[in-house]
C-alpha cells in the first residue's frame, strides 16, 4: 500500500505491476486516472491548478486506502494525486486497488474516490477563458440513483430514503442525517 501527494505520478504500468505483485491471490485489479478535461461548468477551462496540504493530505489518503482495504477486503491500494499546475489532458488522480474479485474491487474504487474528492485537503483552481475559479466539489445528494450510469429523475427521493432507513433499521447503527445512499442498476439485454 501507498499513498502519495506530488508533482507527478507514477507511469500506469508500474502502477499495475506493483499492484500484481501483492499477492498470488489478486484476480482482480482496477485504476481510476483522473484526467483534466476541457469542459467544466459551462466554462472552456486551460488548465488546472492544485494546492495541498501535503503531509495531511497524505495522512488522509493513508486513512482512506487502510479503511477501504479493511471495509472490502482488499490486498493492496495506491493513491496518488498530482499538485501543481496541469494541463488539459493531464493526468490528475491515480487509484489503484488489488483485490481477489472485480465485484469489491469496484465497489472500493467508487467509495475511495468520493471520500477522496470530500475529505482530503487537495484544493482544485480552475483557470478559464472567463477568469479563475476556485472549486469545491459538492457532496452527493442524500440519495442517487443511477441506472445504467444515469442519474435517474425520481420525484420523491426521501420517501425512497425513508423507505430504506427503515428497511436497513438497525444494522446502520448511525445517524439518518450522516447516511447518503448511491443506488446502481445495471441493465443487460
Amino acid at each position: 500500500m501507498h499513498v502519495r501527494v506530488g508533482n507527478e505520478l507514477s507511469e500506469i504500468g508500474k502502477i499495475l505491476e506493483e499492484l500484481k505483485k501483492s499477492s498470488e491471490n489478486v484476480g482482480a485489479i482496477t485504476i481510476f486516472v483522473g484526467v483534466v478535461r476541457r469542459e467544466s461548468r459551462g466554462r472552456n477551462v486551460n488548465k488546472l491548478i492544485y494546492e495541498a496540504h501535503k503531509d495531511l493530505a497524505e495522512k488522509f489518503l493513508g486513512e482512506i486506502a487502510s479503511y477501504v482495504k479493511n471495509k472490502y477486503g482488499l490486498i493492496d491500494v495506491i493513491l496518488e494525486h498530482k499538485i501543481g499546475e496541469l494541463s488539459v489532458g493531464e493526468e490528475t488522480m491515480i487509484v489503484g486497488i488489488a483485490s481477489k474479485h472485480r465485484a469489491e474491487g469496484i465497489s472500493a474504487l467508487e467509495e475511495t474516490i468520493e471520500r477522496i474528492k470530500m475529505g482530503v485537503p487537495i484544493w482544485k483552481k480552475e483557470v478559464a477563458e472567463e477568469g479563475e475559479f476556485w472549486i469545491k466539489d459538492e457532496y452527493p445528494s442524500r440519495l442517487q440513483i443511477l441506472i445504467d450510469g444515469k442519474e435517474a429523475r425520481i420525484e420523491n427521493k426521501e420517501k425512497i430514503f425513508s423507505s430504506l432507513i427503515n428497511l436497513l433499521g438497525e444494522t446502520l447503527r448511525t445517524s439518518p442525517e450522516k447516511i447518503r445512499i448511491r443506488i446502481s442498476i445495471t441493465t443487460y439485454d
